[in-house]
């Protein structure tokens, strides 16, 4: 089961606009709370689980993000072209098509069932 690492980002989607992301940084973390940073204030939030690990939400309204610990932006590798004080963030090309396909199923469970059609994975419930 994934968790919230302190001094990790985490990421998700706007539902109005999939293209754009907020991201929060991890500062510490209880076993019942994580206190985080987003856009240069810190909150807190309670830890809940499902099973794909652990997720917060840190608003209550109808499209508020749901940042998951399974959505960590991982640093790319600077090349040399790049200066080495830049940070790029990749997401995992699994999770991105992962998300295009629950966009277009619906469900998360949708999203497995055609997973596994694409595959050819067994196991779908």
């Amino acid at each position: 089961m994934k968790q919230f690492e302190i001094g990790h980002t985490y990421f998700d989607t706007w539902a109005c606009d999939s293209d754009s992301i907020s991201t929060i940084k991890i500062l510490g973390r209880s076993e019942k709370m994580v206190t985080f940073e987003r856009n240069g204030k810190t909150r807190r939030a309670k830890i809940y689980t499902d099973n794909h690990g652990e997720y917060i939400v840190p608003d209550h309204y109808s499209m508020a993000c749901v940042y998951r610990a399974e959505r960590e932006l991982l640093p790319e590798a600077p090349t040399a072209e790049q200066h080495t004080t830049t940070t790029d963030y990749t997401i995992s090309p699994d999770l991105v098509a992962f998300s295009m396909l629950k966009a277009i199923a619906g469900t998360a469970k949708q999203a497995d069932f055609l997973t596994a059609v694409v595959t050819g994975s067994k196991g779908v419930n």
